[in-house]
């Protein structure tokens, strides 16, 4: 940081000396900013918040810099602020909008050798469909047996969920930065956050990031085979947190409607897995047992 720091100033200070032709202020500015444009790429590889606000103010820094010196140019002035506002985008938005690190896209290219179904789950799915109330620390990835041992490395931590048949239909194929990569659909990732309920943090955790999931299910897209391909359990826990706790009542009841057609067999199920389920209130149309509250004003 210090050495490019360094460098950023020297550059400023060489536009700042340089002569006031404005050819040769301007090739000077082009070259100027062309290592700036190679630098930002360097430090994006890195995949760091930190580096990303870094580039952004550098970027800022120089664009307004160099702007003043333009003042009596008002159209060059508009095309650096819209460069400005470009690096900007670059610097801080985009390495946000896809976190996706060179482990996690060698992936598929790892997977399609294996020759293994595989797709990204849980929190990490959510947050590709943009219910991203915070950060994963750690990446999911939901395969099918043989079980593969998780992967920890310095900056990563990559958990290996199995399930016996892992539902192609409801899996969505992405194109990222650096190539592609198998994520569950929102309805795929809403139920499996509730089966995997204990491995995320809870039920709680789990209707958080329904709440912002939630906009984005659509049950009547599907039919009854998707029904037959994820716990029932699940589906009961998933309708009773869209319906009572969320009061998400269209989604629900398009989950409802779903079950039904699908003839599902519905029987009583704790909320939270694993916890005693006696004498805890019955919510009747999902069969769900409401062993652990969740507030409203929680999510």
């Amino acid at each position: 940081f210090i050495v490019n720091a360094l460098c950023m100033m020297y550059s400023l200070y060489a536009i700042d000396k340089i002569g006031n032709g404005f050819f040769v202020y301007t090739v000077t500015l082009a070259i100027v900013t062309t290592l700036f444009s190679l630098n930002v790429f360097n430090l994006m590889k890195a995949e760091n918040f930190k580096l990303s606000v870094y580039v952004g103010i550098k970027y800022t820094v120089l664009i307004i810099f160099a702007a003043g010196r333009f003042e009596n140019k008002p159209v060059t002035s508009i095309l650096l602020f819209l460069w400005a506002i470009i690096c900007l985008v670059f610097g801080l938005v985009y390495p946000l909008s896809d976190r996706m690190t060179k482990e996690q896209g060698y992936l598929d290219q790892m997977m399609q050798h294996l020759k293994r179904t595989y797709y990204i789950a849980l929190l990490n799915a959510a947050e590709y469909h943009g219910a991203a109330h915070q950060a994963p620390m750690s990446f999911s990835v939901m395969i099918e047996p043989p079980s593969m041992r998780n992967k920890k490395t310095d900056k990563y931590h990559t958990l290996y969920f199995c399930k016996s048949h892992i539902p192609e239909a409801y899996v969505e194929r992405r194109q990222t930065w650096n190539g592609y990569i198998n994520i569950s659909s929102p309805e795929l990732t809403a139920v499996d956050l509730l089966s995997y309920q204990d491995k995320i943090g809870g039920v709680t955790r789990a209707a958080t990031v329904l709440a912002e999931l939630a906009e984005k299910l659509d049950f009547g897209r599907l039919d009854e085979l998707f029904v037959k391909s994820v716990p029932v359990t699940s589906l009961q826990r998933l309708g009773y947190i869209l319906d009572v706790v969320l009061e998400e009542k269209e989604v629900a009841d398009s989950l409802y409607r779903l079950l039904k057609v699908a003839s599902a067999s519905i029987q009583a199920v704790p909320l939270k897995s694993g916890k005693p389920a006696d004498d805890y209130e019955l919510n009747a149309r999902w069969k769900v047992i409401v062993n652990q509250e969740i507030e409203i004003d929680d999510l």
